[in-house]
């Protein structure tokens, strides 16, 4: 059986509030996952972060300070020693959420001041796409039966019913590779493996909890409301 990571079919383009600007004293800051392998370590989630000075000074050394829970991996930006007037930066920063969605709480500083933030993931950003063939994903899906075994009715317009829809659907809120379905009746296969777990068992044997699962199908059916 052959299973390899694959690239990301979609790149959500939508972005998350860390900091609002009042909050921050003039530093503002948004936040989005690009779905990207990350630069600084495998088990780690990308996070680009935008930070924006929206007061009439410049602000100095911004930079991440403490962070929560104990032993949260963080792979913080470097510091901005300066952000003028007006001005936005892009960085990068690297999370190990540990198959979580346990919000990753951090001090976002500037040089004078401390506020407190917090990253939490959607359980379909924990994932990276995989694939197979059909006859390998035929195999491995009929060894989950039983206890190993979750279905879920999605309620959805006559319009979305297609392949095209459906598979739209599911990847803008999955990371998640598609594998071909030559069987008229079965619209889309998805595979998957854990970003924290690279190296470890095949997408598969993964164990997907049922609240995990259940919470990938809200977040499916959310989407077509």
């Amino acid at each position: 059986m052959s299973i390899q990571v694959s690239t990301p079919s979609f790149s959500p383009v939508k972005t998350y509030e860390l900091l609002h600007h009042m909050t921050g004293k003039g530093l503002s800051a948004k936040y989005h996952f690009p779905r990207q392998p990350c630069l600084y370590e495998p088990s780690m989630v990308a996070v680009q972060v935008i930070l924006t000075n929206s007061s009439d000074h410049s602000l100095e050394e911004i930079h991440i300070g403490e962070r929560s829970p104990a032993g949260l991996n963080i792979h913080c930006f470097n510091t901005i020693e300066r952000l003028e007037p007006e001005a936005s930066v892009t960085v990068s920063m690297g999370i190990d959420f540990s198959d979580s969605t346990q919000a990753a709480n951090f001090q976002l500083c500037t040089k004078e001041e401390q506020f407190k933030v917090s990253i939490q993931p959607a359980v379909g950003e924990l994932l990276m796409p995989s694939t197979m063939t059909e006859p390998d994903y035929s195999k491995e899906q009929g060894k989950l039966l039983g206890m190993n075994e979750t279905s879920a009715t999605v309620t959805m317009a006559t319009a979305n019913t297609s392949s095209q829809a459906i598979s739209k659907q599911v990847l803008s809120v999955c990371n998640v590779g598609e594998v071909p379905s030559s069987q008229s009746n079965v619209h889309s296969l998805f595979v998957l493996s854990f970003i924290s777990r690279p190296s470890g068992p095949p997408p598969f044997e993964c164990s997907l909890q049922f609240a995990r699962m259940a919470e990938l199908w809200r977040c499916v059916e959310g989407s077509w409301l």
